[in-house]
């Protein structure tokens, strides 16, 4: 009996590194709203077994709002975590439709909307403003005839 329990624990120490997988990584850091792989094999090395049997826990990871996370993969084995940084570092991209090329006629007050100007970012949320002589606009209004230059920025 004590040489059957020798012979596994011999054959557990010989074939545990087998099970285990090796971490790939141990910090990573995303851009705000975009994804996060739940695949095995993006966070260990190892067997087909092992990372058939390797649970990703992305539970704790909101890819909406910036901070650190904790992701954990889980294997009978092993548990190994990983640190993931959520960080908005790409601004939002301003997209100009064709209401840039419109005549705006003297005397009548514009939307700043009109312009057809939008903006879109990965974490979904972006506002544009529109400046006009350096000063922040809700609507545009011209009294004589020009070409006023109107700066759009996207936060």
């Amino acid at each position: 009996m004590a040489s059957c329990i020798i012979i596994i624990i011999c054959g557990f120490f010989i074939l545990a590194p087998h099970f285990q997988g090796e971490q790939l990584w141990e910090e990573r850091t995303l851009e705000l709203g975009s994804g996060l792989s739940d695949d095995a094999g993006d966070y260990i090395a190892g067997s087909r077994w092992v990372l058939d049997h390797t649970f990703i826990d992305t539970s704790d990871v909101n890819l909406l709002k910036v901070g650190d996370y904790t992701v954990k993969a889980i294997n009978p084995f092993f548990i190994y975590e990983y640190k993931i940084s959520v960080r908005d570092t790409i601004p939002p991209d301003l997209n100009i439709g064709e209401g840039w090329k419109r005549v705006l006629s003297t005397g009548r007050e514009y939307d700043p909307s009109e312009l057809g100007i939008t903006s879109s970012d990965l974490s979904g949320v972006s506002v544009i403003r529109y400046y006009y002589a350096g000063k922040e606009i809700d609507k545009l209004y011209f009294s004589n005839i020009s070409r006023p230059e109107i700066t759009v920025t996207a936060t």
